[in-house]
């Protein structure tokens, strides 16, 4: 993965996060509104397809049919979005602040899904989900357990983070 792909990422959570808490909980307190409540469920499946997406990003070098699964998922969080969007119109009227962050989620995420579909095409067409070494400054690796690579490169180990302390029987050896 590139470091424009996880700029990328990196720019996608943050403006969510503005997002939820300025717009959805702040000023429009959409969880206090019951003409919301298909508009939040859809938030929420949403929200599943960005945990699952993280994840696989975070721990993960999708190759093969993994990468396909992982499009596929980001596909349809797109699909999604764009059903918000005529969810929004139909029930509230947005302000403009909101209206925009959420022109440049949906501008981001495109560039996001054209990154991973271009990194993805260039792997090897194994079905595999390699376990690799990722950049520690994202957010995503630093809530994880971080991967780090030993001597064999066949193997790879589990390690937690450093605030959690585990007995030496945790750290498991997993064929990559």
């Amino acid at each position: 993965m590139n470091d424009i792909l996880w700029t990328a990422v990196l720019a996608q959570m943050l403006m969510g996060g503005f997002d939820t808490a300025w717009h959805h909980e702040g000023t429009q307190r959409l969880a206090w509104r019951p003409s919301a409540a298909r508009e939040l469920r859809l938030h929420g499946v949403r929200n599943l397809a960005y945990a699952a997406m993280f994840a696989a990003l975070g721990c993960t070098e999708p190759h093969g049919a993994a990468a396909v699964a992982l499009i596929a998922l980001m596909t349809g969080e797109l699909i999604i979005t764009l059903w918000d969007f005529v969810e929004e119109d139909r029930t509230r009227n947005l302000p403009a602040t909101e209206r925009v962050t959420h022109t440049l989620l949906t501008l981001n995420y495109g560039v996001v899904l054209a990154l991973l579909t271009s990194t993805a095409s260039s792997m090897s067409t194994d079905s595999a989900l390699s376990c690799v070494v990722v950049r520690p400054c994202t957010w995503v690796v630093e809530s994880a357990p971080i991967w780090s690579a030993e001597n064999e490169p066949s193997a790879v180990v589990v390690s937690p983070p450093s605030c959690v302390e585990v007995n030496a029987s945790a750290c498991v050896a997993v064929k990559a």
